[in-house]
């Protein structure tokens, strides 16, 4: 078994998300998943948000989080800073995420 001090650290950025129920939802599969800490930017909504909190049924606790205005802008800074990014879009000319070579 891998020691967990072993494990890379994972952080999503969500972009622009509209709704609040996808929000929530992203905040419980991070919390499942062992994602540790959530970039919320643009206009995204942050927990601080009611709506928000009653879909994440307190993952919004359990998961790191921080609001940032510019998406593209936070992600260029984690690329400087040696993260490796993913992009999840559904779109014309996506490749599935699990054709994705890692």
């Amino acid at each position: 078994m891998t020691d967990p001090a072993d494990r890379p650290v994972i952080t999503a950025l969500l972009h622009n998300i509209r709704s609040l129920w996808n929000v929530g939802s992203m905040f419980r599969t991070a919390d499942g998943a062992g994602i540790d800490h959530i970039y919320l930017t643009g206009y995204t909504a942050t927990p601080e948000h009611p709506k928000m909190t009653k879909t994440a049924l307190g993952a919004e606790q359990a998961v790191a989080w921080t609001s940032w205005r510019d998406g593209v802008e936070l992600a260029r800074g984690l690329r400087e800073a040696g993260c490796r990014l993913w992009a999840l879009e559904l779109g014309e000319g996506a490749e599935p995420l699990f054709a994705v070579g890692g």
